[in-house]
């Protein structure tokens, strides 16, 4: 019998057995201990036992009843365990709550443990028998998460839970009085940017000192898997860049960029018509009011999504950083900030001047930093130094590689640029012939390149609307990636009768993030792409009227442990999952986002869109914009990311003009003449 069979049958009595249910009762989520299980096989023991005891208190939070009590009990017996592997005497603590949680279910462990074994014993011995009793345990399975029942058998075949009589005595260490939050080097999923060991989320406003500048390691936008070998380096560079314009100086030392903010209080004026935008309007917005004049609310809106840049740029290099207070830049949020700046002087937030300050000393940047292997932009840079970063985390002088979804995203907002400010063409151009693109996109496809310290492994980089998304910023540029943007890995999934685009291959994550922000850029990318975007909008749609809870499923920066997760209307688990850059399942972050929310009421504006922005008004912090979102268990997100406040901003910018910010078959046409 194979063997996986055997285990889903053992594993179907077993988990029966364990929470007291029948085949028709909903059967307990344990997929939820799965981080800290990869924790543990990991050796990083205080970490697993503190990633279960978050979730022995979420299943709690959710409803204090007999199978969520058990579940907590479990997450806390799991504790037990890493905690004595740690020598840690928390895991008495752990072993007791467990124990008060069980006698709070009507039943003791050692009736619990005795049981379990009892049947498990009986299933093993039956196992040769049990052919008949397979379809059974397989109709079963079909009523549960496989990966989750899997991952309980393995649990209990290493760990023996059911034999586990509690820690043993004289434990010595005393860490009851620290708090350790986990950290440890990711796979490369999405977002390459290192977060901060230790963050404070339990406060109502967000203080400077909620965050500190000890780094772990975090994953990028859609790579594909591979082995990331772990080579501990550092190395040094000249961190003394001078920061300089190449084709105009400007002395800065006479109008800092807080000084410009103060001169210019109260004269702020919407530049709209200086500058012309295309004229063709593919988006789904009403008729075009290019010249109509923005309302308070907008105006306050932006205001308030403004104060992450104005608080989180740094002065000497016009770079901002990725998440509030965390000096690390990478190329996909100078995009965002771009975007950002472009937004707030068209809106009148803020002046002319303080745009040319800003724009001038970001584009000095770009020109003065160094490029990985003189090729193309590392994936992230010490914000304030514009040194490159490796994958420790550390300064190096050969950087960590390149990813091109990120280049992709920076590109199309330097076209916008080009486009809607030509006095800084020249400048931009300039940057534009620093990069060589031959290994980053061979063979027509985006290609990205990871550095370890030793070796370099290049591979294709993006999945279904990353890919299209980013393949555009090159081929804005004259670059040709056609291998990148057709849909030859896209299958169809049907949900509430529709079809659901989603790609094939391993690592995808279908999110709302590149399909919405290539409907406000780029007038989308063609009538497939169009359509694919009304279908993932109409199927949220529909998912909200069956939960009854606003759906808007896109990436999110966090404050805590995992860092950042996809939203995923589909991934390789099925319909919506909540997914960390590890591979994990978050589903306790289930939610919205709140740039998700802005950007589907601005390029739809419906009576769901806008009945969904009334959640947004909760999630603005004191000084320093929007939080990245809200969970459906009640609990707002506190992190605050130039990702997530830059596209608040452009999709007030795409509300006020009705229409996509750069007519991209008439740059296209221009492109081809000059070939």
């Amino acid at each position: 019998m194979d063997i996986r069979i055997k285990i889903e049958c053992k594993l179907v009595i077993y988990i029966l057995v364990l929470f007291s249910f029948n085949l028709n009762a909903a059967m307990p989520d344990v997929s939820e201990l799965r981080q800290g299980w990869l924790l543990y096989k990991l050796d990083k023991f205080s970490q697993a036992a503190q990633i279960w005891q978050q979730n022995s208190f979420i299943f709690l939070n959710k409803k204090r009843n007999q199978q969520q009590l058990r579940m907590a009990a479990l997450a806390q017996i799991l504790a037990t365990f890493s905690y004595e592997k740690n020598d840690d005497k928390l895991a008495y603590q752990a072993w007791a709550t467990g124990q008060t949680y069980l006698l709070e279910s009507n039943i003791s462990w050692q009736e619990f443990s005795k049981q379990i074994k009892r049947t498990y014993e009986e299933e093993l011995n039956s196992l040769n028998q049990a052919s008949v009793q397979m379809k059974t345990g397989l109709s079963a399975l079909e009523k549960l998460n496989q990966e989750s029942t899997l991952l309980m058998f393995e649990l209990e075949d290493v760990l023996s839970i059911s034999d586990y009589q509690g820690p043993k005595p004289g434990l010595a260490i005393d860490h009851s009085q620290k708090k350790e939050l986990p950290s440890f080097n990711q796979l490369p999923q999405r977002s390459y940017i290192p977060r901060p060991s230790i963050i404070s989320d339990t406060e109502d406003k967000v203080l400077k000192n909620d965050y500190v500048e000890n780094a772990t390691s975090r994953g990028v936008r859609h790579s594909v898997e591979f082995e990331q070998q772990k080579i501990s380096k550092e190395a040094e560079v000249d961190e003394k860049i001078q920061v300089t314009l190449l084709d105009q100086p400007v002395q800065f030392h006479e109008l800092k960029i807080t000084n410009a903010v103060q001169h210019i209080e109260g004269t702020q004026s919407v530049e709209i018509k200086n500058n012309k935008v295309p004229n063709k309007m593919t988006g789904y917005r009403g008729i075009e009011t290019l010249n109509s004049i923005i309302n308070l609310h907008d105006r306050n809106t932006a205001h308030k999504a403004w104060q992450y840049f104005k608080h989180n740029t740094d002065n000497k290099t016009g770079f901002v950083f990725d998440t509030h207070q965390y000096s690390y830049s990478s190329m996909w949020s100078i995009g965002s900030y771009i975007g950002a700046l472009i937004s707030v002087q068209r809106l009148g937030v803020i002046s002319k001047i303080e745009f040319d300050v800003r724009a001038t000393k970001l584009l000095s940047s770009l020109n003065a930093m160094p490029l990985y292997n003189d090729e193309l932009p590392n994936r992230q840079y010490g914000t304030t130094t514009l040194s490159l970063i490796d994958t420790d985390n550390q300064v190096s002088s050969n950087g960590s590689g390149w990813t091109t979804v990120g280049t992709g995203r920076l590109l199309i907002w330097l076209k916008i640029m080009e486009q809607w400010y030509p006095a800084y063409k020249a400048t931009i151009k300039h940057f534009i012939n620093r990069l060589n693109f031959i290994r980053a996109l061979q063979n027509e496809e985006l290609t990205g390149s990871y550095y370890d310290g030793s070796e370099e492994t290049l591979f294709i980089e993006g999945r279904f609307g990353y890919e299209q998304y980013a393949a555009m910023g090159y081929k804005l540029w004259g670059e040709s990636v056609d291998n990148s943007l057709n849909y030859d890995t896209i299958i169809f999934k049907k949900r509430y009768q529709i079809d659901v685009p989603v790609d094939s291959r391993s690592g995808s994550h279908l999110v709302s993030d590149p399909f919405l922000l290539a409907s406000m850029e780029l007038s989308l990318i063609n009538s497939d792409f169009q359509l694919f975007t009304q279908n993932i909008y109409e199927v949220q749609k529909l998912h909200s009227v069956e939960i009854n809870k606003h759906v808007a499923q896109t990436e999110m920066n966090l404050n805590q442990f995992p860092w950042f997760v996809y939203h995923s209307i589909f991934d390789e688990f099925g319909f919506w999952q909540v997914t960390g850059n590890d591979g994990a399942p978050y589903s306790q972050l289930s939610g919205f986002s709140t740039h998700g929310i802005f950007m589907f009421d601005a390029v739809f504006s419906d009576n769901y869109s806008q009945s969904m922005m009334d959640d947004v008004k909760e999630l603005q912090s004191d000084d320093f914009g929007f939080y990245s979102g809200k969970t459906y268990l009640g609990q707002i997100i506190k992190e605050l990311s130039a990702h997530s406040n830059g596209v608040i901003l452009q999709s007030l910018l795409y509300k006020h003009l009705n229409k996509p910010f750069l007519d991209i078959d008439n740059i296209l046409k221009i492109n081809s003449l000059s070939n």
